[in-house]
């Protein structure tokens, strides 16, 4: 091999690795954060927050209000010593799953109180409560089970109600 080849070989390995890793390495080490989005919930506020890291490096993110922080109207429910931000999802390249979290139905709980609240249209002070009792239960149990609970029961409610 010439010089000259050898000097291409060594100079496309290291691009090639940049390259194809964030798409390669995830299928060997699942969730890792050479190419992870991860989705996050604030217990405290209901926003949500979706992040991208690619080597290891955050390249975007963004917070968004789901439907407990509009219905909040930027208050925030405080009542335990707990974190705010807890982790929802994480999605990498060949994975259509995600590890379970402690608030792992979170936001899938907030589109559901939403179809919940299209079908019984409560008013405003009504949805206050239950979306204050919702973020109670999640800093209180420290994670989304019992609100998984208390959205069911609402959800069963709704349906005898629809069925009349």
């Amino acid at each position: 091999m010439n010089d000259m080849k050898k000097r291409l070989l060594i100079a496309i390995i290291p691009v090639a690795v940049l390259l194809a890793g964030p798409w390669v390495i995830p299928t060997l080490t699942p969730w890792a954060a050479v190419n992870v989005r991860h989705e996050e919930i604030n217990i405290k506020t209901g926003q949500a927050r979706y992040s991208h890291k690619l080597w290891y490096v955050k390249v975007s993110e963004s917070v968004e209000d789901t439907l407990f922080s509009r219905v909040l109207g930027g208050e925030a429910v405080d009542v335990a010593d707990i974190e705010p931000w807890h982790m929802v999802n994480t999605f990498s390249p060949g994975r259509r799953y995600s590890p379970n979290y402690a608030f792992h139905g979170a936001l899938a709980q907030a589109r559901t109180l939403e179809v919940i609240f299209k079908l019984r249209e409560p008013d405003a002070q009504r949805k206050r409560r239950i979306v204050r009792e919702i973020l109670t239960l999640w800093q209180t149990k420290g994670d989304y089970f019992e609100a998984g609970r208390y959205i069911a029961t609402l959800s069963e409610e709704t349906a005898k109600e629809t069925e009349r």
